[in-house]
């Protein structure tokens, strides 16, 4: 199934002209590493996916009632006195309140056939939402990522760059969404996280389009390269490293054909010389 379809897009800033008929597809299970030189257009493709950047013409089509999870470079600025906790644990808010609500029900319920009914609806709801693993699952995560108490229980707008990037990175995985856009997710992380968000990616079964300079990391978590040059988009069904192999090859097939393009020329251009030469002196 696709989840996401750019077709055609063009996106300029000024006279610089970045995307250039840019079109992909990327389908659920697709793993993706969006690569390219610096400044090619791989987060400017990533907010006009978000909805953050304008394009000037093509198309995007995003699955209906995809929930899409984005990790920024910069992390937003949330209002003041909002936990670090609550950042976290704010893409399972909803499930959290659904907790609280059957609770809340189960000690005020009577016996009789409507409200077991409705205990049952909620209950049910819960179990299909994944409620009953998720405290275990939240526990998960922060370990994985080494959150403490004790960062969570700080403010988020004061905590460092690097912090922030951590629990923003934590709530999007534990929030599972359908679609999954990570810029940049291993900077500020230590061994032991990068660690342990490979070994999450990896059996990841949704759509990712991930960012990143980090190659080792990429060819580990990513099923498809999709490469940036030149404003166009060059799709190969690989790792990165198979990737690597195959562009390795066609540059030297390009350049033989170009250094046999060159030595035609020449012949050409001698054979010219002696026909004016011989023109000249008849």
């Amino acid at each position: 199934m696709i989840e996401i379809s750019l077709n055609k897009i063009n996106k300029s800033y000024g006279f610089n002209n970045v995307l250039n008929n840019l079109s992909f597809d990327v389908k659920t299970n697709e793993r993706v590493a969006l690569i390219g030189s610096n400044g090619c257009g791989k987060t400017t493709t990533l907010k006009i996916i978000m909805g953050i950047e304008s394009y000037d013409s093509g198309n995007i089509s995003i699955r209906k009632e995809s929930k899409i999870g984005y990790l920024t470079q910069m992390p937003p600025k949330e209002d003041d006195n909002v936990s670090a906790k609550s950042v976290y644990l704010r893409g399972v808010q909803e499930l959290i309140d659904l907790e609280n609500k059957i609770s809340d029900f189960v000690e005020n319920m009577s016996s009789n056939e409507k409200d077991i009914k409705l205990l049952d609806k909620l209950q049910e709801e819960f179990r299909i939402s994944g409620g009953y693993s998720l405290k275990e699952k939240i526990e998960k995560i922060r370990n994985g990522f080494k959150i403490t108490n004790e960062l969570l229980d700080r403010e988020y707008n004061k905590l460092s760059g690097g912090e922030k990037t951590l629990i923003n990175l934590a709530s999007i995985i534990l929030s599972n969404p359908d679609i999954l856009l990570l810029d940049e997710p291993t900077n500020h992380l230590d061994s032991q996280a990068i660690s342990f968000l490979e070994n999450y990616l990896k059996g990841y079964k949704n759509a990712l389009i991930v960012v990143s300079h980090d190659r080792y990391f990429i060819d580990v978590v990513s099923n498809k390269i999709i490469e940036i040059e030149n404003g166009k988009s060059h799709s190969y069904n690989c790792r990165y490293e198979e990737y690597s192999i195959q562009k390795r090859t066609q540059r030297a097939i390009d350049l033989k054909h170009y250094i046999n393009q060159q030595k035609e020329i020449k012949k050409i251009q001698t054979v010219g010389d002696i026909i004016n030469y011989l023109s000249s002196h008849v």
